[in-house]
């Protein structure tokens, strides 16, 4: 006689999309901070307003949404080479 599979909460799809959609937001938001930090140290010269001890979406230049996810990077007011 076979065993019949476990049962799967109905709740399960639900709290298995928002755990991967939470994972998903940690991550890229750590990336658009390494991201920046990568450009802040190729760019000749430095932006003087960019510092890592400040929020990357404070800096001039930078727009960020409500989650602090970069939406545009406007670097024309700065003389910049690199």
């Amino acid at each position: 006689m076979r065993t019949p599979p476990p049962a799967v909460p109905p709740n399960f799809p639900f709290l298995l999309l928002l755990l991967l959609l939470l994972s998903i937001t940690t991550t890229t938001t750590a990336d658009d901070k390494d991201v920046l930090s990568q450009l802040l140290t190729n760019l000749t010269p430095p932006p003087a307003t960019w510092d890592t001890t400040t929020s990357y979406c404070k800096w001039k230049g930078v727009s960020c949404d409500n989650n602090n996810r970069v939406t545009s990077i406007n670097l024309q007011s700065f003389s910049l080479t690199g």
